[in-house]
């Protein structure tokens, strides 16, 4: 339903269904300006996820480098430059992980 809204039946009512309801009243909330009133319902929060971005870009810097580092190590027999484009590589890592935080705010 979230890839093809425009195949949605009208006559399906069964995930309204599921949604919680306010019958009876004004359904009023408090909260700042630009926050959310406490309420009945979804609320969608849009945007980057920066924990998921951060342990993916951790993950793949950290295990490329290893793995680059223990298989140039073992090919050419230097493991002070294996180690040098190792750090280089998980360097590169934590600027992009503090260039897309500084971006997404």
């Amino acid at each position: 339903m979230l890839k093809k809204p425009n195949e949605i039946n009208p006559n399906q009512t069964w995930i309204y269904n599921l949604v919680p309801k306010r019958l009876v009243g004004e359904l009023t909330g408090t909260g700042g300006y630009g926050q959310p009133r406490e309420g009945w319902g979804l609320y969608f929060q849009e945007g980057w996820d920066i924990d998921l971005i951060i342990t993916i870009s951790f993950v793949v810097f950290i295990l490329g480098s290893l793995l680059f580092a223990v298989c140039w190590s073992v090919l050419e027999h230097d493991v002070q430059g294996a180690f040098g484009v190792s750090a280089y590589m998980v360097t590169a890592c934590g600027l992009f992980v503090a260039f897309v935080v500084n971006k997404t705010g």
